[in-house]
């Protein structure tokens, strides 16, 4: 009598990005980003989606820049991947945010992660209600922005991540000073987004740090 094969498992198929909490048994054939996302109308930044990672352009992190910068975003449980010593590598779904432009709150809200904002650089252009209720209450702490930036208020808080812009000008950037202390900063450039579309899309550049790419 011949043996009878053994049933080979099919790897679990995920329908959807995991959006609270880590992966507990890491399979390497699952792919953890059933919900993607592409930028059909800017070239401000790419996304490249990989089993367990995603790999973040921003093409033009300010205007004049010589260069781009990457972020690799590694799904929170699974093995971060060899080769890119020179991006900032991140553990998503990120769980708390400093949004140091007024331009992210909006979409903090569209995604319905605004309870993830622990910090903001200035209250004093904000008209969401909820985000100046939370800096009244002590909730969302003020930074600062540019040269002035508090670092130890930032470190306070503990971020898993700082969103902000870049200029070019030390006197107007605030990032190298996050991150010479270790914070994970990311660049967004949505201001020099030259189409009203394109600049919408970043959206979805805010969205893939919480793995929300559906809501966005």
């Amino acid at each position: 009598q011949e043996p009878t094969a053994e049933p080979t498992e099919e790897p679990v198929a995920l329908t959807n990005n995991l959006t609270d909490g880590c992966v507990t048994d890491y399979d390497e054939s699952v792919d953890y980003f059933p919900e993607k996302a592409e930028a059909a109308y800017t070239d401000g930044f790419s996304i490249e989606y990989f089993s367990n990672y995603k790999v973040v352009t921003v093409a033009t992190p300010f205007s004049g820049a010589e260069a781009g910068v990457e972020y690799v975003l590694v799904q929170c449980g699974t093995p971060a991947p060899d080769g890119f010593d020179e991006a900032t590598v991140v553990e998503i779904p990120v769980e708390s945010i400093v949004a140091m432009s007024t331009t992210y709150l909006p979409a903090l809200e569209a995604i319905g992660r605004l309870d993830a904002l622990v910090g903001v650089d200035t209250a004093l252009y904000t008209a969401n209600e909820t985000v100046r209720a939370g800096v009244d209450s002590g909730d969302i702490a003020e930074i600062g922005s540019g040269a002035e930036v508090n670092v130890e208020t930032a470190l306070d808080l503990e971020p898993d991540l700082i969103m902000t812009y870049a200029s070019g000008f030390a006197d107007f950037d605030a990032y190298p000073k996050l991150e010479e202390v270790g914070l994970d900063v990311a660049l967004n450039a949505d201001y020099i987004d030259p189409s009203p579309l394109g600049r919408a899309e970043w959206i979805d550049f805010i969205a893939v740090f919480f793995n929300e790419e559906a809501a966005a």
